[in-house]
């Protein structure tokens, strides 16, 4: 019988190519639209700073656009910021767009989030009020997702915090965190205090065990207590 592998390899490979440019076709008006807006926002603002050239070059970097996409979309960036992209027809090529449903709303939503993120959280500028009018062209809430990003922020720099307090790394993992809690709990725990201990020094032992035992619950927040108190044991 023959070995059918090598055929079956070679339909996978197909598949996943016409799959791969299936995708892109897909999402090519979105990427259009999502460039061509982020120049218009810069426009918006007065000028291209080297803020909004950072943060093009990393959504860049998170889509994995191949190089001919990298210059394409150099370019739709530059005709939002020249004023020359028609950005109505562009949100109806997306709105028109073959695919699902939640398809094409997960790449609305792609963009949305890329405008709000580049343009800031302050809703009362022009960036802004370019973000609402851009969001409006493709049926998205941009008052919603300016508050979403402005939680994830907070969320982050309370993070950041926490692992400061904690003494580790942003990218240390839970066991890391898990050792540095207690290590301080028990440098500051009560026992451990000299018996001619002050009472400033009794209050600041307090204070450091509140704060190191309130940055663990925080980075444990999305857990269960059980692994809270587990780490806290």
């Amino acid at each position: 019988m023959p070995d059918s592998r090598p055929i079956d390899s070679l339909l996978e490979r197909l598949a996943q190519r016409l799959l791969t440019a299936w995708v892109r076709h897909t999402r090519r008006p979105y990427l259009e639209f999502m460039f061509a807006g982020m120049g218009r926002i810069a426009r918006s603002s007065g000028h291209v700073t080297p803020e909004y050239i950072a943060y093009g070059e990393a959504v860049m970097m998170r889509l994995n656009i191949t190089n001919a996409e990298r210059e394409q979309a150099i370019a739709w960036f530059r005709s939002g910021h020249d004023g020359n992209a028609d950005l109505h027809q562009l949100a109806g090529r997306c709105n028109a767009g073959v695919g699902r449903t939640k398809n094409r709303d997960m790449l609305a939503r792609m963009c949305l989030e890329s405008f709000v993120a580049i343009a800031g959280v302050e809703p009362d500028t022009a960036a802004n009020r370019t973000v609402h009018f851009l969001a409006s062209l493709i049926g998205q809430d941009a008052a919603n997702a300016r508050r979403k990003h402005r939680a994830q922020q907070q969320r982050a720099e309370q993070s950041n915090a926490a692992r400061a307090i904690l003494g580790v790394s942003a990218d240390a993992g839970m066991e890391e965190i898990k050792r540095a809690y207690r290590l301080l709990a028990s440098r500051y725990h009560p026992d451990k205090l000299p018996a001619n201990a002050s009472e400033e020094e009794c209050e600041f032992a307090v204070r450091r065990s509140i704060e190191v035992r309130s940055a663990l619950e925080f980075l444990l927040d999305s857990g269960t207590d059980a692994e809270v108190n587990k780490a806290a044991a």
